[in-house]
């Protein structure tokens, strides 16, 4: 092989090995995860790594003129396939096609790795796995949600964190969508307003970028820039003025439509919920978090540490959220 040709071993951005240490205790904290799934009543599920594209469409990318541009879709024949870029989408159609098969009530676990076509970078990957637990069918939405977030605190304390180490944040998607529904934003519109408010707490944002995103377009560090929602001085406003409040007894005084007061109501039943165990104080109301995705409807819950984390050089990163999901009864770890 002459020196032009020769093989330079890597790997594409945003894939990665694992081996040694990272690799055991990956797989410790699995077996924490999974044994809570079980304790909390789930079976597991294995769905393939691709479906066909048309079956779960993608619910990823923020441009509404390529909005499979976030997923690896491939030609098969005369259809399309889409390696998952969720775990989602495979169960919503796993379970359309065998509900025959399934109990009324199906709690599921899956634990399996995930793609996405997007950049990479900041602790951003490719693929990675995700484990989720899932409830489907005609269950009381308080009592599943209030017990996704036992799980939650369940399971964060059998890999290692104490209590005061992590908040669980929790949302109804229906207190923001009624106030847009309010300043009459239209339809077109509204993803991009929802995913403006998800970036609240994400690094370089803050209430000023939000704002950028709300009203005509947003430019970041880099000098990219991304269109915003376009929205009047005076809905932008009223949205900022919504992600201010804290209190779920100052957002009931101020929201008086009847999908946002619906949303609030079905939070103040989850709490009811949760008196009657352990980890009341573990979790908090955040209406700033919505979830990007538009598939969530309702019930949106975050996970966050309490601490800073650094990585293997002692810089400090952001992580994000630890545990996150929405939907009338769903959660991703």
């Amino acid at each position: 092989m002459n020196k032009e040709n020769k093989l330079v071993p890597g790997l594409p951005s945003g894939f990665e090995d694992r081996w040694d240490k990272k690799l055991l205790l990956k797989k410790k904290l699995l077996k924490a995860i999974e044994n809570n799934f079980i304790k909390f009543g789930a079976e597991a599920l294995e769905t393939p790594s691709f479906e066909i594209s048309e079956n779960i469409g993608s619910f990823l990318a923020e441009d509404d003129s390529n909005p499979m541009s976030d997923v690896f879709s491939f030609q098969d024949g005369e259809k399309s396939i889409t390696l998952r870029y969720d775990l989602s989408s495979p169960l919503a159609r796993f379970v359309a096609q065998n509900n025959q098969e399934l109990p009324s009530i199906y709690k599921r676990y899956a634990i399996q790795n995930v793609f996405r076509n997007e950049k990479a970078g900041n602790g951003r990957y490719r693929e990675f796995m995700q484990a989720d637990f899932d409830i489907v069918g005609n269950v009381n939405p308080a009592q599943a949600n209030a017990e996704l977030c036992n799980l939650i605190s369940s399971t964060l304390s059998d890999c290692g964190l104490n209590k005061d180490q992590f908040t669980i944040n929790v949302s109804n998607r229906k207190i923001v969508q009624g106030l847009i529904e309010e300043l009459k934003i239209s339809e077109e519109k509204q993803i991009k307003v929802i995913r403006a408010i998800d970036k609240l707490d994400k690094p370089g944002f803050g209430l000023k970028g939000v704002e950028d995103l709300l009203k005509k377009e947003r430019k970041d560090q880099s000098g990219a820039i991304t269109k915003g929602a376009d929205l009047s001085d005076d809905q932008a406003a009223q949205i900022l003025n919504f992600l201010k409040i804290k209190d779920l007894k100052q957002l009931k005084e101020t929201l008086k439509n009847p999908l946002s007061q619906e949303g609030i109501k079905e939070l103040e039943d989850v709490f009811e919920v949760l008196r009657y165990g352990s980890n009341l104080n573990q979790v908090k109301t955040n209406f700033t978090i919505v979830r990007g995705l538009a598939y969530y409807s309702d019930f949106i819950v975050e996970t966050n540490l309490n601490f800073k984390v650094t990585n293997n050089k002692g810089k400090e990163v952001d992580i994000g959220s630890i545990c996150s999901g929405g939907g009338l009864c769903k959660i991703d770890i």
